[in-house]
Formats: C-alpha cells, structure tokens, sequence
C-alpha cells in the first residue's frame, strides 16, 4: 500500500468511533438483538414459535440459540410491528413495559444507525474543493427531497458509484435499474491498478476526501462477481481511508472470500455492510454460516416475500416490466393494485438510485451524471443520465470530468439557458408574486409586482431563455436586479427545470 498521509476526517471514523465506546458485552448484547429482531422480521416459524411461547420465551431463546432474555427487546418489536397486525395478546403484554438496560442500549444503536446515515449525507461536501458540483449536489438534494415522497428519506446522495464489472449474475426480477447480464469483470492487474488509484486520486484531489469517502463499489453488478473485489477496495481504503459500503445478493456464493471482506472492514474504518436476503433459505444459510456477532456490522435488507416487513419494491427496472408483463397476461387493468401488492411495490418508494453525482464504470471506461428520479415511463430505472462519455487514459478521465462539471455545474445561469419552472410545481399568483406547490412543499416568492412579472414570463413562456427573459420582464416595468435575485434563488433551490440547458439544444 502507499503512504499517502490521511488528513483525520470526520467522515472516515464514525461508525468505529461509535463501536469503540461500547463494550465486549454490549456488542455481544446487541449482536443477539440484532439476531432476534432479524429471525422475527425474516422468518414466519420463528414469528409462531414467539406467539406460541409467550409464556415461555426462554424456550424460543434456547431453541434459536439466543444468549439474551428476548422479553426484554419484546417492547421494541412490537413498536416497530404494532402496525403489522402483530397479535393483539403480544402488545397487551409488552406495549407498556418499562425499558431495561439492553432495550436502552437497542434503540440507542438503531438512532445512532439514523444518524450515520444522515452524517454521510451532510458531511458529504465539496465545497471547499469544487463549489460548482457542491451546488449541483444541492440543487438534486433539494429536488428529490420534494419530488421522491418516501425514497428521499434514505437517500444520502453519494457523489460516486464504481462499477467492477459489466452486468450482473444474481438476475434478481425486482433490480430497480435492470442489471443487465454478467458480461465479465474488471481484472486486477499492474495496468488496471494503475488506472484505478490514478482515478480515485484524482476524484479525492478534485472533489475532496469526504466526496470519495460516501462513494461505493457497485451499481448494477454484485460485488462477488468480480473476484478481485477485495484487492480493489483495499486500494480504495488505502487512498480514501475508508472501506466503502459492500451490499452483496449471495453473500454465502464463497463463504471464504465474504468472510474476508467482514474481517477486512472490521479492522479499519468502515460503513455498514449489507446482505440482500431474497429468500427465507438464503436468510437461514446466511444465520447458519455466520455468527451473530459477525453480523453485527452488516445490515440484513429482507427482500424475501415471507419477511414480516419486507422491503417494498420501487416500481423501477426489472420490476417495472415483470408488472406491464403481468398486466399484458391478465389483459385487465382493474388488476393493477392487486398486482402490485403481490409484487410488494410501493409508490411511495418511487426509485433505488441514490446517487447524485458520477457512476462510472471501469469495464466499459465509461463515465454517467446521474441523479435520482421518480420511476416512470420517462425515467424507468428511476434516474436520469444527465450526460455520457467515455475515457481511454487518466489524462482522458480527468479532461471528461472536469468538462462535465463546466458543461452542467455552472455556478450561475447563462444568458442562453433556458428557463423553466420545474415540472412537478404548480404555479400559482397572488397579491405577494407567486408561489410553487407540489403535493409536499410550497414555495413562496413575496417580492411584489416584480416577481408576479417575472413569474407570469416563465409560467407562459416554457422555452424562454434568460437573456430573452430579463429583456422582456424590463419592457414589462419589473426591476432587472429583482429579477436577477429571484431566478438566482429559483435556481439554488432547484426549483428550476434541468431537461433543457441552453437555447442552443
């Protein structure tokens, strides 16, 4: 490895600073209530074997091999479950328990956990290392925040996602982006290692180190498809001083080379793995091959249709074509609810995709801006390519890069952009200017006769440009600075269009 000298960050060291204050008992504690929580969430014989024991869970605890009276993590469960018609006899019995030491030392954990995940979405900042795209982050931030209903939560907006290989072997029908087929893997070799670090150093020099440090090493892959995973994220750590986020859909495919990556991220500062459960026997291989400790620092998402809370599907990808191909069977539209609550799609998950920056893909040499989108017939795989090139070299690399930034990131409108409200608003005048509304935020625009002239302009001229636009307010009596002000506002906060850029398109 180099000896590149690693600035402290806050970023780098929050999970294990956080693992560091609790002791050897507290992380055996809550690993077995970590264990409990899963097998009642992924496993319908455990959920019985509780409703049937009630009286006697010490029996369940032996029976699954938990270490923890499970009545005291009871009251939690039926917090999280009360909405999921747990039995009306389990929260008679725990709704009102006093807490204990171990559930305070549970919720603690599942708060901080929040925590993390919006400590990377914050700390993720370029500021200081490149302003243009900071904003051009913010603006996408702003605007799914709006726009993506219950998805926007649990999005932290990483600057980059790495792809090590070309397509996907897992193939699983509900892949929000449609993987495409496996079509081979990044090799670790001197050539391709030179490229990679040559990248990685020029993104954290570009953009930052907290930028590269939120990034990850997969997209539409699995990182168990390329065998030299490792070697490439322990270049990463080596120059990003993080181990980035690994979610792996067969973590027991090599029980050998997982359990390498686990050991690996549990020596230096990591993120929260993830193990994608599809089935209830994948979850029971997954309990059967790794301890619960071992799983402490890994995130189990329950995609498997017996799960008690499965995760809901976005209505994106290769979920979206496995329903128009349902409904097309069924030639009967009035089935559509009852399709997609067998499909365990959602609405209110409206996409998958969580980056608001680069996804670049190593196999292909080939460079995407993206950021998330609502999943429709416009962006089906729930985000938008903004742009799209490809690079040959690390000169070519960082030439496309930094044309990216000047062509999109602007740090301020051009006289040839045009301007639009942004689609999902609605447009509204009153007696203060004008307001936009959309089903989840109002924006009020008070600054009086100009900004009702200024709005009115770009409400009925949808394909005005700003030159254009700043003349015609002027001849209609609105003062040009007002206007300058308020379309420089309008466009910070997102609430401008970003499908068309200039008048020349």
């Amino acid at each position: 490895m180099s000896n590149i000298a690693m600035p402290h960050t806050e970023l780098a060291g929050l999970y294990q600073a956080y693992l560091a204050k609790l002791s050897d008992q507290d992380i055996d504690e809550l690993s077995q209530a970590k264990r409990f929580t899963e097998l009642y969430a992924g496993d319908p014989a455990f959920r019985q074997d509780i409703y049937n024991h009630l009286d006697k869970l010490s029996y369940v605890a032996d029976k699954y091999h938990l270490t923890i009276d499970i009545a005291q993590i009871m009251p939690w469960l039926c917090q999280r479950f009360a909405h999921d018609q747990l039995p009306a006899e389990v929260l008679d019995t725990y709704k009102k328990a006093p807490h204990n030491a171990l559930l305070r030392k549970w919720i603690q954990y599942r708060k901080f956990l929040v925590q993390l995940r919006q400590s990377y979405r914050v700390l993720n900042d370029a500021s200081q290392h490149n302003p243009s795209f900071h904003a051009w982050r913010l603006r996408q931030i702003n605007r799914c925040d709006d726009t993506l209903k219950m998805s926007a939560t649990h999005i932290t907006h990483p600057s980059f996602a790495f792809e090590l290989s070309d397509g996907c072997s897992v193939g699983c029908w509900f892949c929000g982006i449609a993987a495409d087929k496996f079509n081979g893997y990044f090799l670790y070799n001197d050539t391709n290692q030179k490229l990679w670090r040559g990248m990685l150093t020029i993104l954290r020099t570009s953009f930052g180190i907290n930028p590269l440090q939120s990034a990850f090493c997969y997209w539409a892959t699995d990182p168990t498809d390329n065998p030299d995973y490792l070697h490439f994220i322990k270049d990463f750590y080596d120059i990003a001083g993080i181990m980035p986020q690994s979610t792996l859909a067969r973590p027991v495919k090599n029980v050998c080379w997982t359990k390498g990556l686990l050991d690996f991220s549990a020596k230096h500062p990591s993120i929260v793995n993830r193990f994608s459960i599809t089935s209830l026997s994948q979850l029971k291989a997954v309990h059967k091959t790794f301890s619960a400790k071992e799983l402490f620092p890994v995130e189990l998402v329950m995609q498997h249709k017996q799960a008690k809370l499965s995760i809901m599907k976005s209505n994106a990808g290769r979920a979206r074509l496995t329903q128009q191909a349902l409904l097309n069977r069924d030639h009967n539209n009035n089935k559509k609810a009852d399709i997609k609550s067998q499909l365990g799609l959602d609405d209110q998950h409206t996409t998958i995709a969580c980056v608001s920056g680069f996804l670049i893909n190593l196999c292909q040499k080939k460079i995407q801006l993206i950021s998330p989108r609502v999943a429709g017939h416009k962006f089906p795989l729930g985000y938008k390519v903004h742009d799209e090139c490809y690079f040959d070299s690390l000169q070519t690399f960082t030439d496309k890069i930094n044309a990216i930034v000047e062509k999109h990131m602007a740090s301020a409108i051009t006289q040839d952009q045009i301007i639009r409200f942004r689609e999902d608003l609605h447009y509204h005048e009153n007696t203060k200017g004008f307001f936009l509304q959309n089903a989840n935020r109002t924006y009020h625009i008070n600054l009086g006769a100009h900004a009702k002239t200024l709005g009115k302009l770009i409400h009925h001229n949808q394909n005005i440009p700003l030159g254009t636009l700043m003349k015609q307010s002027a001849q209609e009596g609105a003062n040009v600075l007002y206007s300058i002000g308020i379309i420089n506002d309008l466009y910070k906060l997102g609430l401008l269009s970003d499908d068309v850029t200039t008048s020349k398109m």
